[in-house]
């Protein structure tokens, strides 16, 4: 049986044979285990991982006869650069480079940061200060699916632009996501606001109290499910979060249930059930819509007009519930677009938004600076 530890599997190969030919992981940092050292492919990727050690190192892709194979060079701070590998000749060269636009920007890697949770459970995620050895305001940035998805190992846009604009990022692989087994992913199973949720706070206070960032701004972002999380997070963990940023998000389970495309089909409705849950009474309190009075930190909603998965319905009666609060909000729709924006204006107007939010909730929350994390803190 082969033993990796708690690590999250991107690619298992085999062979022609249909032996085992290697497997590609990351734990603490990504790795490939060979075990075909006949194959061609196998000899180049056990060379690139010695020349380039520290980076990821990816199959792409081959051609039918196998003899010539597209590899990517990568890490959390490089975009990616191509190679071909042609076997018959032993030889690889340079395809394409993803940009240079960034080559005068200083990008930070990211870390793994794994903790155990209060129910004993090891919570694996991704920590990426917004500068390495200083103490910055934190983004806990919530993943969508939730089950299946997780937050990878490799070069994450989101999380540089966080960086860019002043801010540490903290992704968790909180319970339910994939990529760590059945078992991990059903402990989150009917309790997407409850269980999971704590998973997220459990890891940002983790962080704060290593003296890895700056608690004194702390604000949840994501879309999909992660957009529900945001503002569950601030329903259920009222004190610890400042704000929250919510992309595309579901704030009534019920709802959801009822009026998501993914509840158009029987399997999709049996789905939900089981991940969601039924009982009235628990959907009702694991809903933001419905628990608005336990809300302190402002929020910003996001959302397209035409989306289907998480319907734009929900997100007019959630802008609806708030005029009759006095929670500090903000919100922005978004013409004939869809569960995400596609078109780039739309993509640019929603980071312009987000960086002016979080810069004003960062005035009124601003203290004087913490300073380089020292040795030992």
């Amino acid at each position: 049986m082969l033993d990796i530890g708690f690590a999250t599997l991107y690619e298992i190969n085999t062979n022609d044979d249909g032996e085992l030919s290697r497997v590609h992981f990351v734990d603490d940092d990504s790795r490939t285990m060979i075990f075909d050292k006949k194959s061609q492919t196998n000899k180049i990727l056990s060379y690139l991982m010695k020349s380039y050690e520290g980076f990821q190192i990816g199959v792409e892709g081959s051609s039918k006869d196998g003899n010539k194979t597209i590899l990517s060079i990568g890490s959390s701070s490089v975009l990616p650069e191509f190679f071909l590998y042609d076997s018959e000749k032993k030889a690889v060269s340079f395809l394409i480079g993803s940009t240079e636009a960034l080559v005068d920007f200083e990008l930070s890697e990211a870390e793994y940061f794994s903790y155990v949770n209060s129910e004993g459970i090891e919570i694996p995620g991704w920590f990426q200060p917004a500068k390495k050895g200083v103490r910055s305001p934190l983004v806990v940035y919530i993943h969508g699916g939730p089950h299946g998805p997780f937050e990878q190992y490799g070069f994450s846009p989101r999380y540089h632009i966080l960086n860019q604009l002043g801010y540490s990022v903290y992704a968790p692989n909180f319970r339910g996501s994939g990529g760590f087994g059945l078992n991990f992913q059903e402990a989150g199973y009917r309790r997407w606001g409850t269980g999971m949720i704590d998973d997220m706070q459990e890891g940002a206070q983790a962080l704060a109290d290593a003296g890895l960032v700056d608690s004194s701004m702390i604000c949840a972002l994501g879309g999909s499910y992660g957009g529900y999380g945001t503002a569950q997070s601030l329903v259920r963990h009222p004190n610890f979060y400042d704000c929250g940023v919510i992309i595309a998000g579901v704030f009534d389970l019920e709802e959801q249930i009822k009026r998501s495309d993914t509840g158009g089909l029987y399997s999709g409705r049996a789905y939900m059930a089981n991940v969601i849950g039924t009982d009235p009474a628990e959907l009702r309190n694991q809903s933001p819509i419905k628990n608005l009075n336990k809300v302190k930190a402002p929020m910003l909603i996001l959302h397209g007009t035409k989306d289907k998965r998480t319907p734009f319905k929900g997100a007019e009666q959630m802008v609806a519930a708030l005029k009759g609060t006095d929670i500090d909000f903000e919100y922005k729709y978004y013409d004939k677009e869809g569960h995400g924006n596609r078109k780039m204006e739309n993509r640019i107007d929603e980071w312009q938004r987000i960086s002016t939010f979080l810069q004003r909730v960062r005035a009124s929350t601003a203290k004087p600076a913490s300073g380089a994390v020292s040795a030992g803190e």
